[in-house]
């Protein structure tokens, strides 16, 4: 009797490896060429991929469907053409202060309609966006409807490099120019966080 191949798999990604690369070693580790995922995680991303092998490929939509969390550190200050630490930079901004930082926050919580990066796997006219981009052509991608369920600030370190948590928000100067913000955030499928990140940090 040969073993089976039916698996779902909590795949921990590591930064450095593209959510494909990580597939291809889990179709060597199980001995299977047929293995799925549920939603992929940036090169330089890490976190839970949920892979799926054998038959219970066909659980992928459902899967999909939940909810996501993901804890994010936000950079402010710079824009890449990517929106990710990666890609080159074409812009540089003001910090926004602690206060306008805590204003906008709610502001992107509930139904939206978001943007995704240039650079996506999404596909125009049957070819990935991001290659469009890489050959040098013009791209428009059209909205999308996402929801945000919850969006909190967790941290943050600022422009000089302090380094506060939530436990010390009551007591923390108004003012304060912040470089780096840890947010937690409980989103729906299709929701870009580097469009998200972009997004704040227009509105700080």
């Amino acid at each position: 009797m040969q073993p089976s191949s039916d698996f779902i798999i909590p795949y921990a990604k590591q930064p450095g490896l593209t959510s494909f690369d990580s597939m291809a070693a889990v179709k060597k580790a199980v001995g299977t060429k047929k293995v799925g995922h549920t939603g992929t995680l940036d090169k330089f991303a890490d976190g839970l991929l949920v892979l799926l092998s054998g038959k219970l490929t066909r659980l992928a939509d459902t899967i999909v469907n939940g909810a996501k969390t993901y804890e994010v550190w936000a950079e402010f200050g710079l824009q890449t053409d990517t929106l990710d630490p990666e890609g080159r930079i074409i812009a540089k901004n003001e910090l926004p202060d602690y206060s306008t930082l805590l204003k906008v926050l709610p502001l992107f919580k509930g139904a939206l309609k978001q943007t995704p990066p240039e650079f996506s796997a999404i596909k125009i006219n049957g070819k990935r966006a991001s290659d469009r981009m890489r050959s040098g052509e013009k791209i428009e991608i059209a909205e999308r409807e996402i929801e945000i369920f919850k969006i909190e600030l967790k941290g943050i370190i600022t422009d000089s490099g302090l380094e506060f948590t939530e436990k010390d928000f009551l007591n923390i100067n108004a003012e304060l120019k912040i470089r780096y913000a840890h947010i937690s955030v409980e989103c729906s499928k299709g929701t870009y966080i580097r469009s998200l990140v972009r997004d704040l940090a227009r509105k700080a």
